[in-house]
């Protein structure tokens, strides 16, 4: 066979290929705007300017802006990022143009109305010849998740005060009766130090009455610790062997 009769052949096979493939190009294109016009999280698009190519509808929810608002714009000129998170977002940029792919940084936004959010962001490369010639990015809205982990944080700083403050002797220990804390109140009871106290198992004090009590009541009342106090006063020794002092 001649060489134009195989280019014709090849040529044929790509046409005769061309219609499915442009079916499934428009079936992905679809689904992508179907995505993209609905998704809870902000989609968007930007150049190595950090001019935003494009934005998802979510933007308005989260933020208060349309995406006529957002689109043509640089980062610096929307003032959108908190300047705590304008560094890192730089930073990132230039990482994903370098053809990183950036996952799980997080920055705080700031809405139209002045409010602030933080959001976890994502971001891939879009590579032409080689390079990459904008960045396709995705921001999740996690500010109920840090609230939350900052109320938590203020409550076990808070539980730390009480615990460490209380007049009160106050051991924590896990299912196998380990200590795992305890408070300046009992260290001065037992005269010991929080390292010889931390790790020791009660199932080693001298006194095995003490252990069903600590089973059955853990650390909600105070008469096992005032046991070993007596204890303790009457010159007995809690911790055994090493844990003396």
């Amino acid at each position: 066979m001649d060489r134009s009769r195989r280019k014709d052949i090849s040529l044929t096979r790509k046409n005769d290929a061309s219609p499915a493939v442009e079916e499934e190009a428009a079936s992905t294109r679809e689904a992508f705007k179907i995505y993209f016009e609905n998704s809870f999280d902000v989609i968007y698009m930007y150049d190595r300017d950090l001019k935003v190519l494009s934005v998802s509808p979510s933007v308005q929810r989260l933020l208060g802006y349309s995406p006529s608002e957002i689109v043509g714009k640089t980062f610096p000129e929307l003032d959108i990022l908190a300047p705590e998170s304008v560094a890192a977002e730089v930073t990132d940029a230039m990482r994903v143009f370098s053809g990183e792919a950036k996952e799980n940084s997080e920055y705080v936004f700031v809405a139209r109305d002045g409010s602030r959010m933080y959001g976890e962001v994502c971001g891939i490369p879009v590579m032409k010849d080689g390079k990459a010639v904008s960045v396709v990015g995705v921001a999740r809205d996690i500010t109920d998740r840090k609230l939350a982990e900052a109320a938590q944080r203020s409550s076990e700083a808070s539980y730390r005060v009480l615990f460490q403050q209380s007049p009160i002797a106050v051991v924590s220990f896990d299912n196998n009766l380990v200590i795992t804390d305890v408070n300046d109140r009992l260290l001065a009871i037992m005269n010991t130090e929080r390292d010889a106290a931390l790790g020791f198992n009660v199932n080693e004090v001298e006194d095995k009455q003490v252990i069903p009590y600590f089973h059955e009541h853990g650390k909600r009342r105070g008469s096992g610790l005032q046991r070993e106090r007596s204890r303790r006063q009457a010159g007995d020794t809690v911790f055994p062997g090493r844990y003396q002092r």
